[in-house]
């Protein structure tokens, strides 16, 4: 799931906040994933 989340809508607080939780690591991931595809668009223009 995309962040941000709904939190008491799409999810609860006990499933975001759990110790296996990997909704933190998962947004972190994302920003590498976006400035990767951006490297690439800006280095094949």
């Amino acid at each position: 799931h995309c962040l941000p989340v709904r939190r008491g809508l799409e999810l609860s607080d006990e499933i975001l906040d759990g110790p296996n939780s990997l909704v933190v690591q998962e947004a972190g991931n994302r920003v590498f994933a976006a400035q990767a595809v951006l490297k690439q668009l800006l280095e094949n223009a």
